[in-house]
Protein backbone atom coordinates (compact mmCIF):
# COMPACT_ATOMS: atom_id res chain seq x y z
CA UNK A 1 0.00 0.00 0.00
CA UNK A 2 2.70 2.38 0.95
CA UNK A 3 6.27 3.01 -1.14
CA UNK A 4 9.30 2.98 0.47
CA UNK A 5 9.35 6.90 0.34
CA UNK A 6 6.19 6.80 1.44
CA UNK A 7 6.58 4.47 4.37
CA UNK A 8 10.05 6.32 5.54
CA UNK A 9 7.65 9.76 5.85
CA UNK A 10 5.37 7.75 7.77
CA UNK A 11 8.16 6.79 10.07
CA UNK A 12 9.77 9.99 10.79
CA UNK A 13 7.03 12.50 10.92
CA UNK A 14 5.62 12.68 14.44
CA UNK A 15 2.04 14.53 14.35
CA UNK A 16 -0.81 12.90 12.23
CA UNK A 17 -4.21 14.49 12.64
CA UNK A 18 -7.18 11.46 13.02
CA UNK A 19 -10.78 12.24 11.70
CA UNK A 20 -13.59 10.28 13.69
CA UNK A 21 -17.16 10.94 13.36
CA UNK A 22 -19.54 11.74 16.04
CA UNK A 23 -23.39 10.37 16.62
CA UNK A 24 -24.58 14.04 15.11
CA UNK A 25 -22.51 12.97 12.28
CA UNK A 26 -20.26 15.56 12.70
CA UNK A 27 -16.13 15.26 12.30
CA UNK A 28 -14.28 15.17 15.53
CA UNK A 29 -10.43 16.12 14.57
CA UNK A 30 -7.51 15.95 16.84
CA UNK A 31 -3.94 15.39 16.57
CA UNK A 32 -2.20 12.24 17.13
CA UNK A 33 0.96 10.47 18.00
CA UNK A 34 1.07 7.62 15.83
CA UNK A 35 3.22 4.33 14.42
CA UNK A 36 3.45 2.01 12.12
CA UNK A 37 3.39 -0.86 11.99
CA UNK A 38 3.68 -2.65 9.13
CA UNK A 39 0.64 -1.07 6.96
CA UNK A 40 -1.33 -0.36 9.87
CA UNK A 41 -1.50 3.12 12.13
CA UNK A 42 -1.52 2.76 16.03
CA UNK A 43 -1.90 5.35 17.96
CA UNK A 44 -2.77 5.50 21.81
CA UNK A 45 -6.16 6.57 23.55
CA UNK A 46 -7.71 7.19 26.95
CA UNK A 47 -11.20 5.23 27.65
CA UNK A 48 -12.45 8.95 28.20
CA UNK A 49 -11.75 9.86 24.91
CA UNK A 50 -14.19 11.39 22.10
CA UNK A 51 -12.08 9.18 19.57
CA UNK A 52 -13.31 6.13 21.72
CA UNK A 53 -16.84 6.65 21.73
CA UNK A 54 -16.95 7.80 18.24
CA UNK A 55 -14.88 4.28 17.41
CA UNK A 56 -17.72 2.57 19.29
CA UNK A 57 -20.30 3.89 16.93
CA UNK A 58 -18.53 3.23 13.81
CA UNK A 59 -15.29 2.15 12.73
CA UNK A 60 -14.45 3.96 9.44
CA UNK A 61 -11.49 6.43 10.54
CA UNK A 62 -9.20 9.30 8.24
CA UNK A 63 -5.53 9.86 9.17
CA UNK A 64 -3.27 13.15 7.62
CA UNK A 65 -0.03 13.15 7.96
CA UNK A 66 1.50 15.90 5.59
CA UNK A 67 4.19 18.36 5.66
CA UNK A 68 4.46 21.70 4.23
CA UNK A 69 7.86 23.57 4.41
CA UNK A 70 8.88 27.29 3.03
CA UNK A 71 11.61 29.06 2.25
CA UNK A 72 11.52 32.78 1.26
CA UNK A 73 8.05 32.46 0.30
CA UNK A 74 8.47 29.44 -1.71
CA UNK A 75 6.79 26.19 -1.11
CA UNK A 76 10.22 23.41 -0.60
CA UNK A 77 7.96 20.31 0.67
CA UNK A 78 4.59 19.65 -0.24
CA UNK A 79 3.95 15.99 0.93
CA UNK A 80 1.04 14.60 2.57
CA UNK A 81 -0.81 10.94 2.61
CA UNK A 82 -4.56 11.21 4.01
CA UNK A 83 -5.64 7.15 4.78
CA UNK A 84 -9.06 6.52 4.82
CA UNK A 85 -9.07 3.02 7.14
CA UNK A 86 -11.30 1.07 9.21
CA UNK A 87 -9.97 0.90 13.24
CA UNK A 88 -10.60 -1.59 15.81
CA UNK A 89 -9.89 -1.01 19.46
CA UNK A 90 -7.26 -3.02 21.54
CA UNK A 91 -7.05 -3.34 25.31
CA UNK A 92 -4.72 -4.74 27.22
CA UNK A 93 -7.04 -7.20 29.04
CA UNK A 94 -8.73 -8.35 25.80
CA UNK A 95 -5.73 -7.91 23.52
CA UNK A 96 -2.70 -8.45 25.60
CA UNK A 97 -0.22 -9.25 22.77
CA UNK A 98 -1.06 -7.18 19.76
CA UNK A 99 -1.57 -4.53 22.66
CA UNK A 100 2.01 -4.61 23.79
CA UNK A 101 3.19 -4.93 20.53
CA UNK A 102 1.95 -1.61 19.26
CA UNK A 103 2.23 -0.21 22.55
CA UNK A 104 6.29 -0.92 22.59
CA UNK A 105 5.96 0.60 18.97
CA UNK A 106 4.88 3.70 19.94
CA UNK A 107 7.54 4.01 22.86
CA UNK A 108 10.42 3.36 20.26
CA UNK A 109 9.57 6.01 18.62
CA UNK A 110 8.20 8.55 21.44
CA UNK A 111 9.99 8.26 24.72
CA UNK A 112 7.44 9.87 26.34
CA UNK A 113 5.16 7.03 26.78
CA UNK A 114 7.62 5.61 29.09
CA UNK A 115 6.44 7.84 31.83
CA UNK A 116 2.87 5.77 31.43
CA UNK A 117 4.84 2.51 31.52
CA UNK A 118 5.95 0.62 34.13
CA UNK A 119 9.57 -1.22 33.88
CA UNK A 120 8.54 -3.98 32.14
CA UNK A 121 6.76 -1.76 29.48
CA UNK A 122 3.16 -2.95 30.32
CA UNK A 123 0.84 0.55 30.98
CA UNK A 124 0.59 1.71 34.54
CA UNK A 125 -2.95 2.27 33.34
CA UNK A 126 -4.16 -0.57 31.88
CA UNK A 127 -7.69 0.21 32.49
CA UNK A 128 -7.87 3.21 31.05
CA UNK A 129 -5.62 3.33 28.21
CA UNK A 130 -6.32 1.54 24.73
CA UNK A 131 -4.64 1.38 21.43
CA UNK A 132 -6.44 2.43 18.23
CA UNK A 133 -5.19 0.45 14.94
CA UNK A 134 -5.84 1.17 11.89
CA UNK A 135 -6.17 -0.57 8.75
CA UNK A 136 -5.91 1.43 5.86
CA UNK A 137 -7.89 0.92 2.69
CA UNK A 138 -7.36 3.79 0.52
CA UNK A 139 -5.14 6.40 0.54
CA UNK A 140 -4.45 9.98 -1.14
CA UNK A 141 -1.19 11.07 -1.81
CA UNK A 142 0.97 14.20 -2.75
CA UNK A 143 4.53 14.86 -3.12
CA UNK A 144 5.35 11.49 -4.03
CA UNK A 145 6.97 10.52 -7.19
Amino acid sequence: MFSKAETQFLTSERVAHIATVNADMQPHVVPICFALDKEDIVTSLHVKSRRLWNLKRGSKVSVLVDRYEEDKGQWKVLRGLLIYGKAKLLTFQENREEFMHCWKLLIQKYPQYKQWASADLTPKDPDVRGIMKIEPQKVTRWGFE
